[in-house]
């Protein structure tokens, strides 16, 4: 808010140039960005403590809507040395989901934003395919006190990045509110520490459960599944 109030007051005042004026309104759009995030963010958290969060719940084409959110993503990517990639698997193809869709682009984009914060080099990618009960069992690592479903097949999406990793000290509480990473350089960040705490609860209230994997200094992998049909 101290941003958007300053750099408005210059251009206002007519006290910049008109190259100053253009780097201004884009800090000040930024700024606006940020702190929508913000709002929405405290929002959801309140919804959540309160048990007011809904989830809307609608058949939709789930390669589109993964393929639609990716060039979504595609535009926020800052910075030219970090490759985003997309492997959508063709099976998914003819699949619909019955999910909340809204609610499903916002864990991917909460995921990959924070990938984009902490990744300098290399890549982020996300990998969305089918599994199984059977399959997550034996080729997934799994937090081991996790109760999965017995028989219908699942949708798995992993978002994986070369950023800085996380702490194996810090795996078990990020996931935890108003919870910030401090590693390396990248130890100021804006925003309350809510993102992920809010991704956890939105993939629990669709049905799903949410883990992670990382080496600290070589990169980190969120992945989710979700139940194509939702059990009523």
């Amino acid at each position: 808010m101290n941003c958007i109030m300053g750099f408005s007051k210059l251009i206002a005042e007519n006290l910049c140039s008109q190259e100053e004026i253009k780097e201004y309104a884009h800090l000040i759009r930024e700024s606006g960005n940020s702190l929508l995030v913000l709002i929405n963010d405290l929002l959801d958290i309140s919804r959540i403590e309160s048990g007011h969060l809904r989830i809307n719940y609608s058949d939709f084409p789930i390669y589109q809507e993964i393929a639609e959110t990716y060039t979504l993503l595609q535009v926020e990517r800052k910075n030219e040395n970090v490759k985003f990639l997309l492997s959508n698997d063709d099976i998914l193809k003819d699949k619909t989901i019955c999910s909340d869709k809204d609610r499903f682009r916002q864990i991917i984009i909460n995921i990959v934003y924070n990938a984009f914060k902490f990744t300098e080099s290399g890549y982020v990618k996300i990998n969305a395919t089918t599994t199984s009960p059977k399959q997550l069992r034996d080729e997934y690592e799994y937090p081991k006190d996790f109760i999965l479903p017995k028989t219908q097949d699942l949708l798995i999406i992993s978002i994986e990045d070369t950023g800085v990793g996380i702490p194996n000290d810090k795996l078990n509480v990020i996931f935890e509110p108003f919870r910030k990473l401090n590693t390396g350089n990248k130890s100021i960040h804006p925003g309350l520490g809510l993102g992920l705490n809010i991704v956890k609860n939105l993939v629990t209230h669709m049905g799903g459960q949410i883990w992670v994997t990382s080496e600290e200094g070589q990169g980190t992998t969120f992945y989710f599944y979700l139940p194509f049909q939702h059990e009523k």
